[in-house]
């Protein structure tokens, strides 16, 4: 098997072990930018919710992503079952680090999506 295959099996495979879906909701999320410089955010929870929006023109890829952990923040809030925990899957290193930095940030929707009460 290709290295990139096991490496993606063994993540996997923590994933399931670690964060059960039984106990814990999978979100997924994903903000992307293109050329022209318009933006978009999508989210994923299986059986729960899901939803896409276009962001703001002329944010970068990092931005687009705050924004769809910022999105599927809100919808996990608005639930009528309450979770104790829940699993974000995102794609961008900068955009965990950026959200669990205790240091301030100069981006609004860092500041929001961090001190967004689940």
């Amino acid at each position: 098997m290709p290295l990139p295959a096991v490496l993606k099996a063994y993540a996997l495979e923590t994933i399931s072990i670690r964060y059960s879906r039984d106990n814990w909701p999978h979100i997924y999320t994903d903000g992307s930018a293109q050329e022209d410089c318009t933006t978009g955010a999508s989210f994923y929870c299986e059986r729960l919710f899901e939803g896409s929006c276009a962001a703001s023109l002329n944010n970068t890829n990092f931005e687009a992503e705050i924004e769809a952990i910022r999105q599927a923040s809100l919808r996990l809030a608005d639930l009528k079952t309450a979770y104790r925990h829940a699993v974000f899957l995102v794609n961008s290193q900068a955009a965990i680090f950026s959200l669990c930095s205790l240091h301030d940030s100069d981006l609004v929707h860092v500041e929001e999506t961090r001190k967004k009460d689940i």
